[in-house]
C-alpha cells in the first residue's frame, strides 16, 4: 500500500493546487509530484488529481492480492521454494529484483496469475447496464437492466482451469491456458483502467518479497503451528479470512541490504 500512499501524498483532496511539500521542495519523488511539476492549467491538474485518484482506489484490491499471495505461500511452501530458487538463479541471492528481469522470471508471473484466479478479488465482478434490448442464449435482457458477471465461477470453472480449487501456478505456464486477466479486471470497454498499473505494482511486490524473506506459518506459545484457514470474506471485495504468518529474512546479506534502504 505504501506505493498507493507515495503517489497520492501530493495532491489535495478538495484542492487540487500545489499543496505545501511540494511548493517548499520537501516532497518525496513519487508520480504525483511529477505529475504536478507539469502542471500549468485546470484540465493539467484534472488528469492529476484522477490519475492519483485511481491509483488510490485500488489500495483495497491490492491489499486483497497480497493476502491472498500470502496465504497461498504458506499453504503451499513447495511453490514458494520453486519461485524463490527462480529469483535466486536470475538474481541471486544478495541483490533486490528489478523490472528489467521480469521477462527472465516466468513462474513469478504464472503465480500472480494464479494468485488472481485462485482468490477471486471482485467476485462478481462491477455491475454493468444494458443500453439496449439484447437476447444471450435465449435469455432477455431488456434495456436497462443491470448486469453482473460471476467472475469467481469463471476463475473456478473446471472446464477451464482443471482441478479449480488446486493452487498450481504451472497450469499458467502449458499450452492453451486460458488468460486469467479476461475475467479478473472486467469485460469489455469498461475494463479496469487500473488493470495494467496494478500487475506492475503487485509482480513489484511480490518477487521483491520472495527475493527477501521467508513467508512461513506463525507458531503458538507451545511451539506448534497455528492452524490457518482457507477461506475468504464475502463482499464486493472479497478478501482472505484474517491469518497469521511469519516473515523471515532469508540471509545475513540480505538483512543488511533492507536496513540500508
Amino acid at each position: 500500500m505504501a506505493i498507493y500512499f507515495a503517489l497520492v501524498q501530493e495532491v489535495e483532496i478538495e484542492n487540487v493546487g500545489l499543496c505545501e511539500p511540494h511548493e517548499n521542495g520537501s516532497a518525496p519523488t513519487s508520480v504525483a509530484a511529477s505529475m504536478l511539476e507539469d502542471v500549468h492549467n485546470e484540465d493539467d491538474e484534472i488528469v492529476a488529481r484522477d490519475s492519483v485518484g485511481v491509483a488510490y482506489a485500488g489500495i483495497d484490491t491490492t491489499s486483497s492480492f497480497l493476502q491472498t499471495f500470502v496465504l497461498a505461500m504458506i499453504t503451499h511452501q513447495s511453490v514458494q521454494e520453486k519461485a524463490q530458487a527462480e529469483v535466486d538463479r536470475v538474481i541471486g541471492v544478495d541483490t533486490l529484483p528489478t523490472f528489467k528481469h521480469r521477462d527472465q522470471l516466468p513462474y513469478i508471473d504464472a503465480l500472480i496469475k494464479e494468485c488472481m484466479r485462485w482468490g477471486v478479488i471482485l467476485p462478481m465482478g462491477v455491475p454493468h447496464q444494458a443500453t439496449s434490448d439484447d437476447v444471450y442464449k435465449g435469455y432477455h435482457i431488456p434495456q436497462g437492466a443491470l448486469v453482473m458477471a460471476n467472475s469467481w465461477s469463471i476463475l473456478h470453472n473446471s472446464e477451464i482451469y482443471p482441478d479449480p480449487e488446486v493452487f498450481r501456478p504451472e497450469r499458467f505456464l502449458e499450452d492453451g491456458c486460458k488468460d486469467y486477466s479476461d475475467f479478473a479486471f472486467g469485460y469489455g470497454r469498461r475494463v479496469c483502467p487500473g488493470k495494467w498499473f496494478a500487475t506492475e505494482a503487485v509482480w513489484a511486490a511480490v518477487v521483491s518479497i520472495l527475493a527477501s524473506f521467508d513467508i512461513v506459518p506463525s507458531m503458538d506459545e507451545e511451539g506448534k503451528l497455528k492452524s490457518v484457514t482457507v477461506d475468504c470474506t464475502v463482499g464486493a471485495v472479497s478478501m482472505p479470512v484474517p491469518f497469521d504468518f511469519d516473515l523471515r529474512v532469508r540471509s545475513a546479506s540480505m538483512k543488511e541490504l533492507l536496513a540500508e534502504l
